[in-house]
């Protein structure tokens, strides 16, 4: 499995943080501001690749709006 936090820019009602997890054929996403319930969405994949490629094209697309990863290590 590999779980990723992103942290957005703060703005007026606090922070935007998007956490992604991958675990094999399956992409989870929950998001929303620091504190409050998040939302959630799980991609079903027929393959591990296709999974894999989805993960990271949102983790790309967080990167480029200005989220900051928070996971140790990072990628």
């Amino acid at each position: 499995m590999c779980d990723l936090i992103h942290h957005g820019p703060r703005h007026a009602g606090g922070e935007t943080v998007h956490h992604l997890s991958l675990d094999r054929t399956i992409v989870r996403a929950r998001w929303g501001e620091r504190g409050a319930h998040p939302r959630q969405q799980r991609l079903h994949f027929d393959s591990v690749a296709d999974a894999r490629a989805a993960y990271f094209e949102r983790v790309d697309a967080l990167e480029a709006q200005g989220f900051l990863d928070a996971s140790a290590g990072g990628r």
